[in-house]
């Protein structure tokens, strides 16, 4: 039986966030200037923690900066550089534009697209606009960012 290595050892949280490039993500950062008053919490560190968020099911801030401290020796290895407290994640909800993990998810789209399931292809058009106008007027909560994120990850809405 052949089996690849290429992801042993690893967590299936890490294993995942292999499949975000980060410089894309840096480049879409820059061209929003979304890390422009930010000294330590950057984009890319703020979707980490929000993906953390959606996958452990946190309803919380206080359970998603208990269960990041809680892995906090692994925190390097997801490329954060030290655990985020309570205010620093709400302080960038609310400054962090959502547009910017709006145009981060629709860029993964395009590129893993073929890689989805066709069985909702007449669907998909009209979900993906009606997200993108809502992820674009609701602006900085992070409720969009999280229906992106899991459509992203679990297929799209319908």
């Amino acid at each position: 039986m052949n089996k690849s290595t290429f992801f042993s050892g690893q967590p299936i949280f890490t294993q995942l966030l292999k499949f975000i490039p980060r410089d894309v993500v840096l480049r879409i950062t820059r061209d929003h200037r979304a890390d422009r008053y930010c000294k330590r919490f950057s984009t890319y560190e703020h979707l980490i923690t929000i993906l953390y968020s959606v996958f452990n099911n946190c309803n919380s801030l206080r359970e998603v900066t208990t269960g990041m401290l809680a892995s906090e020796q692994r925190l390097s290895h997801l490329g954060m550089r030290y655990h985020p407290r309570r205010s620093t994640i709400s302080d960038a909800n609310n400054r962090r534009n959502a547009e910017v993990f709006g145009e981060i998810y629709f860029n993964l789209f395009e590129r893993y697209a073929q890689f989805l399931s066709d069985s909702r292809t007449l669907q998909t058009q009209d979900s993906f606009d009606s997200l993108r106008n809502t992820t674009h007027s609701v602006g900085t909560t992070v409720r969009p960012v999280h229906m992106l994120l899991i459509s992203f990850l679990f297929g799209p809405p319908g």
